[in-house]
């Protein structure tokens, strides 16, 4: 499936084990995408262990291609960033966050809030990530809140803002 704009990079969440490819940059910075929650994470889980049939299990291939000013603000949610969680079938490649702004309680990532064992290659994030502050370990990071799989080439030039354990410049 072909993406060419926030519309369908939401839809990816009707679509968890679907292969898709960034055409072209754009930008999320307009509503409804950049008022109140914004996006709603692709695979978020609302549960622990993660339920398979709610995490992304596809690919994301950005094609060297910058999604920017991503909005996220769901300060009591967890497994927030563009994915909430992805598991060992997912791979995401060669994309970037630019300005991202997203908020959230724990496991909270400019791209991914959970990765459960899946593979993050030549991707980069910046802007701001904010987790809540959990003593236990919030697991906050600018690309990744909590990295349970596999990150390659990849950075994060986010501020990350946490007063818990568990937080982190690449991940949480």
């Amino acid at each position: 499936y072909q993406i060419t704009n926030v519309g369908e990079l939401q839809s990816m969440i009707y679509g968890l084990d679907k292969n898709y490819i960034v055409m072209n940059s754009f930008s999320c910075d307009f509503a409804p995408y950049n008022t109140g929650e914004g996006f709603l994470p692709v695979g978020g889980v609302p549960t622990w262990p993660p339920q398979a049939a709610l995490i992304f299990s596809g690919t994301l291939d950005g094609q060297g291609h910058i999604i920017s000013g991503l909005f996220i603000d769901r300060d009591t949610s967890d497994y927030i960033g563009l994915f909430g969680c992805i598991n060992g079938s997912a791979n995401l490649s060669e994309i970037g966050l630019t300005d991202v702004n997203i908020t959230g309680q724990l496991m909270v990532g400019g791209l991914v809030g959970l990765n459960y064992g899946g593979t993050i290659e030549y991707a980069f994030s910046t802007g701001m990530v904010t987790g809540g502050g959990d003593s236990l370990g919030s697991a906050t990071g600018g690309l990744v809140g909590r990295n349970d799989g596999t990150i390659r080439n990849s950075y994060s030039a986010a501020d990350v803002i946490d007063g818990g354990n568990g937080t982190g410049g690449l991940t949480g």
